[in-house]
């Protein structure tokens, strides 16, 4: 099983969503949610894909307990899914209002004129927390893949969410145009926690310990730092009671000129993002959204 950023539901689907929160009945949109989510989660098949997960990070006692692990973990998904349509139609993001010392060393990073490089992964509401990159004042460029079976739209694709460009991963020149932008002291944000294609010739990667096994991790934000001397932040927000909160941030420092066809170098950086990512999922268990099996074993 690998990863898909195919969306589970239809387009119809989708599309009530965005009618009901347009209509501003964001109420029965989170009744209609929890429908939603309990169908889903009698599938086997979509049980299947968050098991790997829910059996490293609960050990559930048998196949019960298993289900309520899955249905909590796709309705909190669910939710940070609809707070993203709610914020693109809006423009309004429900920030956690208490004091944050992760956002201001966040922010800081986001200063640093040599360009900044947001290293974050599929915790919590990581859209949403690219809203704050957006407000730095600065061109925002997101590397990410979409699946052309994804039909959910973006939160800044609704209209009111901020401008970012797009550099699609697939394209061979996407990490030239990133590089680029790092030089004209601009913000790169990139997601560490997926390679693009499991076992690829050519896509860099290295093993580190996450959650009582290995899982493979890229070192392209890494490589890109030491290429360019951009700053590199890793950031993971959650969704709170209260709204959107950075919960860690770590400014990492990438020696330049790194051999970059020895992937092995950068193996320090990418071992403390997987010992940050493991931390954040120790204190928000439902809020780590990597459907499929991590640590399969592979080339």
């Amino acid at each position: 099983m690998s990863w898909s950023s195919r969306s589970l539901g239809s387009r119809l689907q989708h599309t009530i969503f965005y009618m009901l929160v347009r209509l501003r009945a964001v109420w029965v949109a989170r009744f209609l949610l929890r429908v939603v989510v309990f169908y889903y989660a009698l599938l086997p098949s979509v049980r299947a894909r968050a098991l790997p997960y829910v059996r490293r990070r609960f050990a559930p006692s048998g196949s019960l307990s298993a289900f309520g692990h899955v249905f909590r973990l796709y309705l909190a998904f669910g939710r940070i899914l609809l707070e993203r349509i709610i914020a693109g139609v809006t423009g309004r993001f429900s920030l956690d209002p208490a004091p944050c010392p992760e956002r201001k060393r966040f922010l800081k990073a986001l200063n640093d004129a040599r360009g900044c490089i947001v290293l974050t992964g599929h915790v919590g509401p990581w859209q949403l927390g690219m809203a704050w990159p957006a407000g730095a004042g600065r061109p925002v460029h997101i590397v990410q893949h979409r699946d052309p079976g994804d039909v959910d739209s973006h939160y800044f694709e609704h209209g009111k969410g901020p401008l970012v460009n797009i550099l699609d991963a697939a394209d061979p020149g996407a990490l030239a145009g990133a590089a680029a932008a790092l030089r004209r002291g601009e913000i790169v944000c990139l997601m560490g926690d997926r390679l693009l294609r499991q076992g690829a010739e050519g896509e860099k990667s290295v093993l580190v310990p996450f959650l009582h096994g290995l899982i493979r991790l890229p070192t392209t934000a890494y490589a890109l730092a030491s290429i360019t001397g951009a700053a590199l932040a890793i950031v993971f927000v959650v969704m709170t009671e209260t709204g959107i909160r950075a919960v860690y941030a770590e400014c990492l420092h990438i020696p330049p000129a790194l051999p970059r066809k020895d992937p092995d170098v950068f193996l320090p950086y990418a071992a403390r993002f997987a010992q940050g990512m493991e931390d954040v999922t120790r204190r928000y268990p439902y809020q780590f959204y990597n459907f499929y099996d991590l640590w399969r074993p592979h080339a």
